[in-house]
């Protein structure tokens, strides 16, 4: 499984666990044992899932605007997207090199 199939279903899965975070996170509230612990999970969750579905989104050719348009308060870290964007592209790179050594070496 390449980088950006392993993203995909990272996002996928991540997606089902904060579905169930959120619903845990809920029940704690209505039952008043609500801990920072879960707080916390379910906010790093959300964020780097966010992160993550912005550069996998941008590495597959949308632009910003056709992502998210968040409130100028809500902006995302650019800079942990375009690390992990980076992440994807030389994935990429890696393959393609690694396709056109398999070519060269079929033809001789």
């Amino acid at each position: 499984m390449n980088k950006y199939q392993y993203t995909k279903q990272w996002l996928k899965d991540q997606a089902v666990k904060i579905k169930k975070i959120k619903k845990e996170f809920k029940e704690a509230q209505r039952t008043y044992t609500l801990t920072w612990q879960l707080y916390r999970e379910k906010n790093t969750s959300k964020r780097e899932y966010r992160h993550r579905h912005i550069a996998y989104s941008l590495f597959r050719g949308r632009t910003m605007e056709q992502i998210e348009k968040p409130s100028p308060h809500n902006l995302p870290n650019m800079s942990h997207v375009n690390e992990l964007l980076k992440e994807l592209e030389d994935a990429r790179a890696k393959e393609q090199e690694h396709e056109i050594e398999k070519i060269v070496c079929s033809c001789a």
